[in-house]
């Protein structure tokens, strides 16, 4: 009885520690993002390729020490930032066609260990469209807290689904911001089916890929509606009004590269406290503490472009709620 009530109390403060990074709601000012701009690819692979090992170190500690090809890289164009009030009040509109979704193919996905969490990559024929192109769907994977912030608040986590262009190669990433709520049960609404596969299924080892399998059915659509960018009752086809921020920036891992459309989801999705901890876990296998996280501190804005696509309602605000 002793030991289930320590347990019991272990959860509730390491569920807390979780919903310490929730990040607060915005309502920004009225604009609309351009069009998926132009980006460096990385020809069809889907792994977005590291330059030699490197480490997180603590909750900022290595990521801020990152040097060789991190140095070189163009320092003025780095992701994430942080994104406030202030940044969106900013934003220059400029008009946009809405995303498409077509991620409709639940086959063919595994699991990669990547040494600093994992990636699902996913079967062909999952893409998005935005005006005439098309932009092909590789793999989605996860951050701890969240790299991005909002109101200078992180969130538990952050999903990145990352895109490439079907005829140029270049990419984009779309960033969805994850939230737990340590109170609630894991019900659908707060349980994140695209996490939860990838904790399943990824391999001990790092740079093994897990075995081929078929995604559930509310893999993209469970994470997406919640942010509106899919309909209700979309299971992955479609397209909703959702809040976002557009910035060009780079990757977040060695080397840096830049040259990234992001599209930042400004309503966030909702995952399980106990999933967070899991991944946490996953992370922390080779730390100290049992814990660990993998996220890039924020970098500098610099004056760049940033664009809003808002859903607005009749006083020109954009409902994010």
């Amino acid at each position: 009885m002793v030991s289930s009530g320590l347990a019991f109390i272990a959860t509730v403060l390491l569920a807390a520690v979780v919903s310490s990074v929730q990040a607060a709601e915005i309502s920004p000012e009225l604009g609309h993002t351009h069009g998926l701009g132009c980006l460096h690819g990385h020809g069809h692979e889907r792994d977005l390729k590291d330059e030699g090992k490197f480490t997180y170190g603590g909750f900022y500690g290595g990521a801020k020490n990152w040097g060789g090809v991190c140095d070189q890289a163009d320092k003025t164009m780095q992701t994430p930032i942080a994104i406030s009030r202030k940044v969106i009040d900013e934003a220059r509109a400029a008009p946009t066609d809405a995303f498409k979704f077509f991620y409709k193919n639940f086959t063919g996905a595994s699991v990669k260990n990547t040494g600093h969490g994992f990636q699902v990559n996913v079967g062909a024929a999952n893409y998005v469209r935005v005006g005439a192109d098309r932009w092909n769907l590789l793999q989605y994977h996860f951050h701890t807290p969240s790299e991005h912030t909002i109101q200078g608040m992180h969130t538990a986590m952050e999903c990145h689904f990352v895109h490439q262009h079907s005829v140029t190669g270049q990419l984009a990433v779309i960033g969805v911001m994850m939230k737990a709520d340590m109170w609630r049960k894991a019900s659908s609404k707060y349980w994140s089916s695209a996490l939860a596969q990838g904790l399943d299924m990824v391999p001990k080892e790092e740079g093994d890929v897990s075995d081929s399998f078929t995604l559930q059915k509310d893999t993209f659509s469970g994470m997406l509606r919640d942010t509106g960018a899919l309909p209700k009752g979309s299971t992955g086809v479609g397209s909703g009004l959702a809040p976002s921020v557009h910035y060009d920036g780079s990757l977040t891992t060695p080397p840096c590269t830049t040259g990234v459309s992001w599209y930042v989801l400004i309503k966030a999705s909702y995952v399980g406290a106990n999933q967070v901890l899991r991944f946490q876990k996953l992370l922390g296998e080779r730390g100290t503490n049992g814990l660990g996280e993998n996220n890039r501190p924020i970098q500098p804005r610099n004056k760049r472009l940033i664009t809003v696509n808002p859903t607005v309602n009749t006083t020109g605000q954009v409902i994010v709620g």
